[in-house]
Protein backbone atom coordinates (compact mmCIF):
# COMPACT_ATOMS: atom_id res chain seq x y z
CA UNK A 1 0.00 0.00 0.00
CA UNK A 2 1.35 3.34 -1.47
CA UNK A 3 0.94 6.30 1.53
CA UNK A 4 0.97 9.33 0.09
CA UNK A 5 3.58 11.72 0.31
CA UNK A 6 3.71 13.68 3.59
CA UNK A 7 3.94 17.68 3.13
CA UNK A 8 3.74 18.66 6.59
CA UNK A 9 2.02 18.22 9.42
CA UNK A 10 -1.21 19.06 11.28
CA UNK A 11 -1.51 19.54 15.21
CA UNK A 12 -5.05 19.43 16.82
CA UNK A 13 -4.19 21.77 19.74
CA UNK A 14 -8.06 22.16 20.57
CA UNK A 15 -8.29 18.28 20.83
CA UNK A 16 -4.96 18.32 22.78
CA UNK A 17 -6.31 20.78 25.39
CA UNK A 18 -9.61 18.67 25.70
CA UNK A 19 -7.77 15.71 26.04
CA UNK A 20 -5.78 17.52 28.96
CA UNK A 21 -9.49 18.60 30.83
CA UNK A 22 -9.85 14.42 30.80
CA UNK A 23 -6.83 13.58 32.43
CA UNK A 24 -7.11 16.42 35.18
CA UNK A 25 -11.15 15.83 35.91
CA UNK A 26 -9.96 12.11 36.39
CA UNK A 27 -7.17 13.19 38.83
CA UNK A 28 -10.13 15.19 41.14
CA UNK A 29 -11.79 11.07 40.70
CA UNK A 30 -9.26 9.74 42.32
CA UNK A 31 -9.16 12.09 45.00
CA UNK A 32 -12.47 11.86 45.38
CA UNK A 33 -12.21 8.12 46.04
CA UNK A 34 -8.96 8.49 47.83
CA UNK A 35 -11.43 10.23 50.27
CA UNK A 36 -13.62 7.96 50.54
CA UNK A 37 -10.93 4.92 51.33
CA UNK A 38 -10.00 6.72 54.31
CA UNK A 39 -13.62 7.29 55.18
CA UNK A 40 -14.13 3.53 55.25
CA UNK A 41 -11.20 2.52 57.74
CA UNK A 42 -12.44 1.37 61.16
CA UNK A 43 -10.93 0.28 64.50
CA UNK A 44 -11.67 -3.28 66.72
CA UNK A 45 -14.25 -0.82 68.69
CA UNK A 46 -15.78 0.13 65.73
CA UNK A 47 -15.63 -3.46 64.41
CA UNK A 48 -17.65 -5.09 67.14
CA UNK A 49 -18.16 -8.82 66.41
CA UNK A 50 -15.73 -8.47 63.09
CA UNK A 51 -12.44 -7.50 64.75
CA UNK A 52 -10.75 -10.48 63.60
CA UNK A 53 -11.29 -8.53 59.85
CA UNK A 54 -9.75 -5.40 60.78
CA UNK A 55 -6.51 -6.62 60.58
CA UNK A 56 -6.45 -7.45 56.85
CA UNK A 57 -8.80 -4.72 56.39
CA UNK A 58 -6.60 -1.90 57.36
CA UNK A 59 -3.85 -2.84 54.85
CA UNK A 60 -6.37 -3.38 52.21
CA UNK A 61 -7.73 0.03 52.58
CA UNK A 62 -3.71 1.61 52.68
CA UNK A 63 -3.11 -0.16 49.52
CA UNK A 64 -6.59 1.26 47.50
CA UNK A 65 -5.22 4.69 49.04
CA UNK A 66 -1.54 4.27 47.44
CA UNK A 67 -3.05 3.55 44.34
CA UNK A 68 -5.31 6.07 44.79
CA UNK A 69 -2.77 8.71 45.35
CA UNK A 70 -0.07 7.38 42.28
CA UNK A 71 -2.86 7.46 40.04
CA UNK A 72 -3.71 11.12 40.84
CA UNK A 73 -0.40 12.20 40.56
CA UNK A 74 0.23 10.68 36.98
CA UNK A 75 -2.96 11.94 35.65
CA UNK A 76 -2.01 15.34 37.05
CA UNK A 77 1.66 14.74 35.35
CA UNK A 78 -0.35 13.43 31.90
CA UNK A 79 -3.20 16.54 32.09
CA UNK A 80 0.05 18.92 32.49
CA UNK A 81 2.55 17.68 29.80
CA UNK A 82 -0.85 17.33 27.42
CA UNK A 83 -1.49 21.19 28.42
CA UNK A 84 1.60 22.09 27.72
CA UNK A 85 2.20 20.79 24.47
CA UNK A 86 -0.70 22.14 23.25
CA UNK A 87 0.08 25.18 24.26
CA UNK A 88 3.21 25.57 23.43
CA UNK A 89 2.50 24.55 19.83
CA UNK A 90 -0.41 27.13 19.74
CA UNK A 91 2.54 30.16 20.64
CA UNK A 92 4.16 28.47 18.00
CA UNK A 93 1.77 28.90 15.74
CA UNK A 94 1.34 32.39 16.78
CA UNK A 95 4.72 33.30 16.15
CA UNK A 96 5.00 31.67 12.37
CA UNK A 97 1.53 34.01 12.25
CA UNK A 98 3.00 37.08 13.10
CA UNK A 99 6.04 36.23 11.37
CA UNK A 100 4.74 35.52 8.46
CA UNK A 101 2.72 38.65 8.72
CA UNK A 102 5.36 40.77 9.29
CA UNK A 103 7.17 39.47 5.85
CA UNK A 104 4.58 39.40 4.24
Amino acid sequence: MKHPPKTGYTVYTKELTEEAHVWDKQSGELKGILGKAESLRMDRVEAGIFQLLVTAYGPLINHVMDRCREGERHTEEIAKALGDIANKYSDAEDSGDRLFKEKF
